[in-house]
């Protein structure tokens, strides 16, 4: 398979953004193989500040959380390369496809309409939990559902996507009513926290959409901030959730993604990039304390001997460049078209993180215990 690179729309993008300060801020990306696009079916990569705080900052919760998410994807959608063909669907076309719960994080339909206006948008309806049986990923708790798809409908749908079994159980759900019904799509569109399971399972529906459908014309998958890793049982991490963590590290991110883990140093530390999308609006309680649990694993670390360099190194490993062209050169190959005043940021960024001062300070079990105090503190 083609080595997997990020092609930047930076042109097309800027035009949107001097039309509309609601644009403002969005980075638009579109994942290509180095053979080309894929016809009728296409990944794109967003970043925007509010899904950056959304995967950096897991104290976000409530409504605050599924708000932030809302705003970042209201953005994204003004922002589409192709916005005017989406602009141009019939409304009674539109339908969103909720997973229940983590899928009304996403609250799509609010973000159509203030994207586009359209204020007929039609919903349907899965409940979806995996479970672990038997070394796979079995989707229980399933019982309701309610779906109506118009013939020639263009679907929305938001879902975090780790091992991608709820995905493939809602998606099952569609082709299945296409199929007793005889009714077509027109467009699938998916928005995602998510992994490259997202598209491995996705690029298979595309062809029984196609196989369904004969007026059928594109699937386009929508990753927020990056195509994260997921945590495996060889992952090498010390802590871990495996088939359920999405990992920073080894990932492909948006270039303001990896910029933005130099904000914080929790950042590239935390466990998971979103962690539990359901709890996180609907049981915040359970959601917190999974959060908190792993900080006090990271306490405990740091009692027994642990780094805060350690965990940078586990976490966030980076290799060290001996200038910045050498630098940009190895940046080009992921990010074709990404300027150079971004690239000399980042550059700069990450040789202020890796001062000697820091690292002298990094190599002291104190260090990280004092960042993990500080995180419990806010998590309370």
């Amino acid at each position: 398979m083609a080595r997997p690179i990020l092609r930047a729309r930076e042109e097309r993008l800027s035009r949107l953004l001097s039309s509309s300060s609601d644009e403002a801020g969005v980075a638009f990306y579109e994942l290509r193989d180095e053979a080309g696009p894929t016809s009728g079916f296409r990944r794109f990569i967003f970043s925007t500040p509010e899904s950056r705080s959304v995967c950096n900052c897991p104290e976000i919760v409530g409504f605050e959380f599924t708000n932030t998410l809302k705003l970042a994807l209201t953005k994204a959608l003004k922002a589409f390369p192709e916005r005017a063909k989406v602009a141009a669907f019939d409304e009674n076309s539109i339908l969103v496809f909720n997973i229940l719960r983590g899928g009304l994080n996403f609250k799509l339909r609010d973000a159509l309409y203030h994207a586009f206006g359209f204020n007929r948008t039609k919903s349907s309806f899965v409940s979806s939990h995996r479970l672990l049986s038997g070394g796979e990923w079995k989707i229980v708790e399933n019982g309701y559902k309610k779906i109506k798809i118009p013939d020639g409908s263009n679907i929305f749908m938001g879902d975090i996507v780790a091992t991608g079994a709820s995905l493939k159980n809602a998606l099952e759900e569609i082709c299945g009513f296409l199929e007793e019904t005889g009714r077509g799509l027109r467009n699938f569109f998916l928005f995602t926290i998510g992994t490259e399971n997202a598209e491995r399972i996705l690029s298979q529906f595309d062809r029984r959409f196609r196989e369904l459908s004969p007026t059928y014309e594109n699937t386009y998958l929508f990753y927020i901030e990056g195509r994260f890793g997921l945590a495996r049982a060889d992952s090498p991490l010390r802590i871990k959730v495996e088939d359920t963590d999405l990992l920073r590290h080894p990932a492909l991110l948006a270039p303001e993604f990896e910029l933005s883990q130099y904000e914080a140093l929790a950042h590239p530390l935390e466990r998971c990039v979103v962690y539990d999308g359901g709890s996180r609006s609907f049981d915040i309680e359970e959601y917190f304390e999974d959060v908190a649990s792993y900080w006090r694993e990271l306490l405990r670390l740091a009692e027994g001997g642990a780094t805060l360099l350690d965990l940078l190194c586990e976490r966030w490993p980076e290799r060290e460049y001996g200038s910045f062209e050498e630098f940009a050169a190895e940046k080009a190959r992921a990010w074709e078209g990404v300027g150079e005043p971004f690239l000399r940021e980042l550059f700069s960024r990450k040789r202020e993180r890796w001062e000697e001062d820091f690292l002298r300070w990094a190599r002291k079990p104190e260090a990280l215990a004092l960042l993990c105090h500080e995180r419990l503190a806010k998590l309370k």
